[in-house]
């Protein structure tokens, strides 16, 4: 007879235990897996937020920026973009050729991995300029009051304001229309003294100046425009602020200063009043006391946009005004800008 031992030992619990095992392995697995993948979506939406940074940095920088050339950092919503501008073809006969490249950059926190996109658009340099006919072009004629002060167009080329800046020849001490000079000739000296150019019309098509784009169009971007921003009378005690300044209506000058100053209608200095750089006035210039401008001076732009200016401007007293080819350099410069080349974004540029 076949016997049964009822103490055998049972399998129950040992296969539940490798059950729960083989359960718990599962699940370790696929949480493990899920996180994989989470992360691998969470690095492609990085690189994607690089991408699109990068390009709006790129896009921002040829918005915003004027001047030389420059490397810089932009901060964005969402992560910044690096700036690297690098010449590919330097300024000979034809524009400088440049590569602007763009990283973008998300924020990113804890323990998430970088993630960084490279986009490049190739760009020609405009580099700002100025035609000068003499120290103070006058399309309104102009009245020398005394015999003090000069207006001479003989080049002071300061070349602490640019280096590299080159002496140019002598321009005429003042330009004005056939017969609209009156006053004393004594303190006007250039190469020639005097420089008539035909009658206000004739005169307007010859200065090289498109003074309705600016006035109406915004042709030269303005570092302020007042109204409604306010003199940026703290900024000038920085030497390399070369600022643009538009200003709306009829002015004094608040305080001195460089750069390209824009007035939109008259403009009167005081004693002592100093400017070092361009100024362009849409109506007349009256200047009282002692003065000095440096670099170059055009008045009476209105007539070129159809406007009357009726009255002369007027020099009175101990006046300076002197040509600076490179104050005049110096304040076009802000005005460089990087126009990029039709079809020459990449996003395959080798950096090293």
């Amino acid at each position: 007879m076949m016997r049964f031992d009822a103490k055998r030992d049972g399998f129950a619990i040992p296969m539940a235990i490798l059950l729960i095992g083989i359960i718990t392995a599962g699940v370790v697995g696929a949480f493990a897996r899920v996180e994989s993948e989470q992360a691998v979506v969470d690095d492609r939406h990085r690189e994607t937020d690089a991408y699109a940074l990068a390009e709006a940095g790129l896009n921002q920088y040829f918005s915003m920026r004027r001047g030389l050339p420059r490397d810089t950092t932009l901060t964005l919503p969402g992560g910044e973009a690096e700036i690297h501008v690098e010449l590919v073809r330097e300024e000979v006969d034809k524009a400088a050729l440049y590569a602007v490249r763009s990283t973008g950059r998300p924020f990113v926190s804890g323990r998430a991995a970088p993630a960084s996109h490279d986009i490049v658009q190739l760009a020609w340099f405009r580099r700002g300029d100025m035609q000068v006919h003499s120290a103070w072009t006058s399309i309104s004629g102009l009245l020398k009051n005394g015999n003090a002060g000069a207006l001479s167009g003989y080049d002071k080329c300061g070349t602490e304001f640019m280096s590299g800046c080159v002496c140019q020849p002598a321009k005429a001490g003042v330009a004005v229309p056939t017969g609209e000079y009156d006053g004393k000739t004594n303190p006007v000296e250039g190469d020639p003294p005097i420089l008539e150019m035909g009658s206000r019309e004739q005169m307007a098509d010859q200065i090289n100046i498109d003074w309705d784009a600016i006035v109406n169009h915004d042709a030269l971007s303005a570092d302020y425009r007042i109204p409604p921003d306010a003199w940026p009378y703290a900024a000038f005690a920085d030497t390399s602020f070369w600022p643009t300044i538009y200003i709306e209506g009829n002015t004094s000058l608040p305080s001195n200063g460089r750069g390209t100053l824009i007035v939109r209608g008259d403009l009167t200095l005081g004693g002592g009043d100093e400017w070092t750089g361009i100024v362009l006035v849409g109506g007349k210039i009256t200047d009282n006391g002692q003065g000095h401008i440096r670099g170059a001076v055009v008045s009476g732009l209105n007539i070129k946009i159809g406007e009357t200016v009726d009255a002369s401007s007027r020099a009175n007293g101990t006046k300076t005004y002197d040509y600076d080819s490179c104050a005049v350099t110096r304040a076009a410069t802000e005005q460089s800008t990087l126009r990029p080349m039709r079809n020459t974004w990449m996003d395959n540029w080798a950096a090293y």
